[in-house]
């Protein structure tokens, strides 16, 4: 973030003793300031306090020195020691306080300095981080409102992530897409945290939006060591799925599980693709691992569709049966049991799927179909 030259707009005239030769130093110091010639200035102010111990404004110039170097809590204490000598409290003195305040972590008191800043005057910078303030707090729809009244934050990347974010969390997606795409414009393939974080989100959007092609490209900018790095990939994974191409789609998701071998969600996602690609050998050997660690009631449905595809009807009768018998009312489970029985020869039991299945959907095309095949044979 470029460094925030903060002066004071407004000056007291100091009266009594000496105040003439006082006023005319803040005066200069207020403008040497301005002009950042911060060296000079603080061996001045330095002597300015040794004059006038109790005069305020000596600490409050030391205190946007110390902020401009960065050095926060230094800062934060020069402003207390000019509010404790009651300096005049305007709008800036809040806001260059509440900004000190949220660089240095303290979220609450500086949200307080940057609200007392904005009853007194409207400020586009206070609600910049009056909004990142209420994001770190989980306020999004006020984060978002915040920032939506902010105009200083066009070329700010992590106020322009924030916003994206905000918005997203309160369920405007588009908007937060746009917002989140001016981040990423700001510095496209920067491999930094605050980058990553723009990538991978954006990406996510894009991919909601159904922009697939796009959102791949995005996740591919993403470096391999990122915490990132393994979320693209399956996210990725599920956008080929999306298009058709599934040998694609199970390669990553077999990068994902190597990253993540104990991601049982995934493990069966990809025993799913092997399944449509005819690679029933590889999604048997998954789902057996899944069903030893007893993963439920989908991992209990593919071993049985696997087997079924395998032409082992026996098992996959014994595991379609403990599918039906977890979720009865599922379409799919009885429809598949049904089919499984009939390759077994259990017709009589097959009927029953089917009539549980044309009952649960009436105009179940292929339920009604073989029902009518059947009671021909009858």
């Amino acid at each position: 973030m470029k460094k925030l030259i903060l002066i004071p707009l407004t000056i007291l005239v100091i009266c009594g003793c000496g105040a003439p030769n006082y006023s005319l130093r803040v005066s200069l110091m207020s403008e040497r300031i301005a002009n950042t010639g911060y060296d000079t200035a603080k061996t001045e102010i330095m002597a300015m306090i040794d004059e006038y111990p109790e005069k305020p404004e000596p600490y409050y110039f030391l205190g946007i020195i110390n902020f401009n170097a960065k050095k926060y809590a230094d800062c934060i204490a020069n402003f207390d020691e000019a509010e404790r000598r009651k300096i005049e409290m305007t709008p800036d003195f809040h806001l260059q306080k509440g900004i000190a305040l949220y660089q240095s972590g303290d979220t609450l008191e500086a949200q307080k300095s940057l609200n007392l800043a904005q009853l007194q005057k409207q400020s586009g910078t206070a609600q910049k981080f009056l909004g990142m303030i209420l994001y770190d707090l989980g306020d999004y729809a006020g984060s978002a409102a915040a920032f939506g009244k902010a105009g200083s934050i066009s070329s700010d990347r992590v106020s322009l992530y924030k916003y994206g974010m905000a918005l997203y969390n309160t369920g405007m997606n588009a908007e937060a897409l746009e917002i989140l795409l001016r981040a990423y414009e700001l510095s496209p393939g920067d491999d930094g945290s605050i980058g990553e974080k723009i990538l991978f989100h954006t990406a996510n959007l894009l991919l909601l939006d159904g922009q697939t092609e796009e959102a791949v490209r995005m996740y591919t900018e993403i470096p391999d060591g990122s915490v990132y790095a393994p979320e693209s990939i399956y996210n990725s994974a599920e956008a080929f799925i999306r298009e058709g191409q599934l040998d694609t789609a199970a390669d990553l998701l077999k990068d994902y599980v190597t990253l993540r071998p104990d991601d049982n969600e995934a493990l069966l996602n990809l025993s799913s693709v092997l399944i449509r690609t005819g690679k029933y050998v590889a999604a048997a050997d998954i789902l057996s691992g899944l069903i030893e660690k007893d993963y439920g009631v989908r991992a209990f449905y593919n071993y049985g569709v696997a087997n079924h595809l395998l032409g082992k009807y026996a098992e996959s009768v014994y595991y379609l049966a403990k599918t039906v018998e977890l979720i009865p009312d599922n379409i799919e489970y009885l429809y598949a049991y049904g089919i499984t029985l009939t390759e077994y020869g259990d017709i009589e039991k097959a009927r029953a799927q089917m009539e549980a299945v044309a009952e649960l959907k009436p105009g179940h095309e292929d339920a009604a179909e073989w029902l009518n095949q059947h009671l021909a044979a009858d």
